[in-house]
């Protein structure tokens, strides 16, 4: 099985990600793990291009991030695209209390040699443009495959929930 997770920064994809791969033991990919380079350097996008799409070549993953110029090939390979779609607020709030709490750490999805700081005007740009942009893109995404991916929509908990609940059984079912 192959799921992909996107969402708006501080939407909780990490943590979703993390979950599934806890009860599903599939190989976990952080995108930011990959995107940027110590010191938060962004990469060479056409390297960057080449290890996603070695990533979404793999026999099974969770991949978890955005990364939206790369997302097609992603979601052409996934049997389960979850957009974890929460209100703006909750992203800043989210982004802003990780940025407090671990302050000059390094956390579990970022990449090495990128510890936790305070969000960039870029980054906070990025959260407030979201609905915009990139949530139109994934709209278009969800259209595209309706007829033949398992397609996820979270708003809230109780959504989560149930999805990974669904996930779980999809995934049962596959084994099976």
């Amino acid at each position: 099985m192959k799921i992909a997770i996107v969402g708006n920064a501080g939407s909780g994809k990490s943590t979703l990600a993390l979950e599934l791969h806890e009860r599903l033991g599939l190989p976990l990919y952080h995108l930011d793990q990959y995107f940027w380079k110590p010191g938060w350097k962004e990469p060479d996008r056409t390297t960057f291009e080449i290890a996603h799409n070695a990533l979404c070549d793999n026999d099974q993953w969770i991949i978890e991030g955005m990364a939206i110029r790369f997302a097609e090939y992603r979601f052409e390979c996934a049997n389960v695209i979850i957009f974890i779609d929460i209100p703006r607020y909750m992203s800043f709030y989210r982004v802003f209390r990780r940025a407090w709490k671990h302050l000059g750490t390094e956390q579990f999805a970022a990449a090495p040699g990128c510890p936790e700081r305070g969000p960039s005007m870029r980054f906070l740009r990025f959260i407030w443009q979201f609905k915009k942009k990139q949530r139109m893109q994934i709209q278009a995404f969800f259209m595209r495959y309706a007829e033949h991916k398992n397609l996820y929509m979270i708003k809230n908990e109780k959504d989560k929930a149930h999805v990974v609940e669904d996930v779980c059984q999809l995934f049962l079912k596959k084994q099976g």
